[in-house]
């Protein structure tokens, strides 16, 4: 039994990310993508399909939608390949790009998990939140007694499951 096991396609994956000081430059930087994804306020949950605008799911809903509240917490994808993560962090915010390309310092495996949005009322199933790990390979051991392992480096959002 190999000690690497293959788990998928060889990709590479290049993380950016900026440290953003106010909830205007997140709300700019929200508003220029057009993927889906979900977006956690300080009120509210928001989620938007490909092509559509946000969607209220939870919380208290603001006549401006998302637009006149404290963003907190958000992932966003916009192609296969690329997505983008906001965490608030005290008084500022961590805005992530994860864009995949063809390489070889991780490997893949597709996960689903299952939110609790349910779009078509509360007797239908829940949508799934579609994410995909990456594994990197890690030495471990004595210097004398290394070995090479995989373990998961990093999760990116790419899209939802719709019932």
């Amino acid at each position: 039994m190999p000690l690497i096991p293959q788990l998928g396609r060889s990709v590479k994956l290049t993380v950016t990310s900026a440290r953003l000081a106010t909830a205007d430059e997140v709300r700019r930087r929200l508003q220029q993508i057009e993927g889906c994804g979900w977006l956690q306020t300080t009120s509210a949950v928001y989620v938007r399909k490909q092509g559509e605008n946000w969607r209220h799911v939870s919380g208290v809903q603001s006549p401006n939608g998302p637009w006149d509240q404290v963003p907190l917490d958000a992932e966003l994808a916009d192609t296969h390949a690329v997505s983008w993560t906001l965490r608030h962090e005290g008084r500022t915010w961590t805005w992530a790009e994860l864009q995949e390309s063809p390489g070889d310092d991780h490997q893949v495996r597709d996960e689903t998990l299952v939110s609790n949005w349910r779009p078509a009322g509360n007797d239908k199933p829940d949508v799934e939140l579609k994410y995909r790990v990456y594994w990197a390979p890690q030495t471990e051991g004595p210097p004398d007694d290394t070995i090479e392992v995989l373990r998961p480096s990093v999760a990116r959002f790419c899209g939802f499951v719709l019932p």
